[in-house]
C-alpha cells in the first residue's frame, strides 16, 4: 500500500510538473520573438555609427517584439542614467523631429555672444541653433513648439555626397522622434558644455512583398540611445508588431512657468502652470507592452483648455514617463 501510494503521488508530481514546463516553455520569450530589420543605411548609420556598410542601400539590425522584458531591463538602466545626469545639469532642452536623424552630438556649443539665460524655452534654444553657424543647417530637422509639439510637421535634411553635392529632402510626417540635450556646467564664459543627447526615435517598417526582408505584418522599430561627443554609448531598442507611429503620441510637452498667463496666447495658455521650475513630460518606448497603440482615450475627450488633450495617445501606452525640470540657467 505504501508502494502504491508513493507512486501515485509521484505521478500526480511529475504530471503536473510536465504541463507547468510546458506552459513556461510555451509562453517564455524565445528566439521566435526575434526579428530582423531593414533600416535605411544613413538612418541605421545615425543611429549606429561605424556599423554599417556606407555602400549598401540598407542595413539590417537585430531585435526583438514586444512584450520582451530583457528590454525592460535595458530601458530601466538608461532611465535610471538619464535621471542621475539631469540631476548634474544646468538645463534640460527637449527638441521634437519627425524624422530618423540628427548631427548634433558635440560636446560643446558656441555662444557666439548669446546670453545663456535667454534660452529659457526649448523654442529659444532652437531659435539659438537655427541662427549659429555651426548648427544651422544640422537644425533644420527640429520643429519649434511651445507647450505640445504639432501632431505634424515637415522638416528638411540636407546630406552631403561623396562628390561634393548636398542633397536637400524635405520629409512631412508625424511627429514622434525627438533629441534630448542636457547642459552640464560650463567653465567657459563663451560655449554651452553638453552632457550628454538621449534621442527617441520611431521608425515604420512597413510589409514590402518584393523585400524578403519586410515583416509580414506593419511595424515600428522604436529606440532610446544615449550619445556623449558622437559616440553611442547606451541603448534599448524593440520592435512594436501590427503597428504605425501615427499612433505614438508627441514624445514630450513642455510647461511654462504660470506667471506667464498674464499674456494669453492661444494654444500655449493650457501649458502654463509652472509654479517655479518650468517643466516637460516626456515619453519612452514600453519594451513590457505588446501593443504601441494606447488606449481608446482620444483628444476629444478633453476639452481644449486641457493639457490632457495633447497627449492623450500616450493613455495607457508606456511606463517609461519621466517628468523633467528644465532648469533654465538664470
Amino acid at each position: 500500500m505504501e508502494l502504491l501510494l508513493v507512486a501515485a503521488v509521484g505521478a500526480v508530481v511529475f504530471t503536473a510538473g510536465a504541463l507547468v514546463f510546458r506552459v513556461v516553455a510555451k509562453n517564455q520569450r524565445s528566439a521566435v520573438a526575434f526579428q530582423e530589420i531593414t533600416l535605411p543605411t544613413a538612418v541605421a548609420e545615425n543611429f549606429f555609427p561605424g556599423s554599417t556598410d556606407a555602400s549598401a542601400p540598407t542595413s539590417t539590425h537585430d531585435s526583438y517584439t514586444a512584450p520582451n522584458f530583457g528590454r525592460c531591463s535595458q530601458a530601466d538602466m538608461l532611465r535610471t542614467l538619464f535621471l542621475e545626469e539631469v540631476e548634474k545639469c544646468v538645463a534640460v532642452f527637449v527638441l521634437p523631429r519627425n524624422v530618423n536623424r540628427n548631427t548634433i552630438r558635440g560636446r560643446t556649443l558656441n555662444l557666439y555672444g548669446r546670453l545663456p539665460q535667454s534660452l529659457d524655452t526649448p523654442a529659444a534654444f532652437l531659435s539659438f541653433l537655427n541662427t549659429s553657424d555651426d548648427t544651422r543647417t544640422a537644425a533644420q530637422v527640429f520643429t519649434s513648439y511651445r507647450g505640445a509639439p504639432p501632431d505634424t510637421a515637415t522638416s528638411v535634411v540636407q546630406t552631403d555626397n561623396p562628390d561634393g553635392t548636398v542633397s536637400t529632402v524635405t520629409f512631412s510626417g508625424p511627429l514622434t522622434n525627438a533629441s534630448i540635450f542636457l547642459i552640464q556646467p560650463s567653465g567657459s564664459n563663451s560655449q554651452l558644455w553638453i552632457r550628454a543627447v538621449y534621442e527617441i526615435d520611431y521608425v515604420n517598417l512597413p510589409v514590402d512583398a518584393n523585400a524578403p526582408s519586410a515583416p509580414d505584418v506593419p511595424c515600428v522599430f522604436a529606440s532610446v540611445r544615449r550619445y556623449v561627443d558622437s559616440t553611442l554609448t547606451h541603448f534599448y531598442d524593440v520592435v512594436y508588431r501590427e503597428a504605425s507611429v501615427a499612433d505614438v503620441g508627441p514624445p514630450c510637452v513642455h510647461f511654462e512657468r504660470g506667471e506667464r498667463s498674464v499674456y494669453s496666447e492661444n494654444g500655449v495658455d493650457a501649458f502654463k502652470k509652472a509654479a517655479n521650475q518650468p517643466f516637460y513630460m516626456i515619453w519612452w518606448p514600453d519594451p513590457g507592452m505588446q501593443r504601441l497603440k494606447g488606449s481608446t482615450a482620444t483628444a476629444t475627450a478633453y476639452g481644449s483648455a486641457d493639457p490632457q488633450s495633447a497627449y492623450a495617445k500616450h493613455e495607457g501606452q508606456t511606463s517609461y514617463f519621466v517628468i523633467v525640470p528644465q532648469f533654465p540657467p538664470l
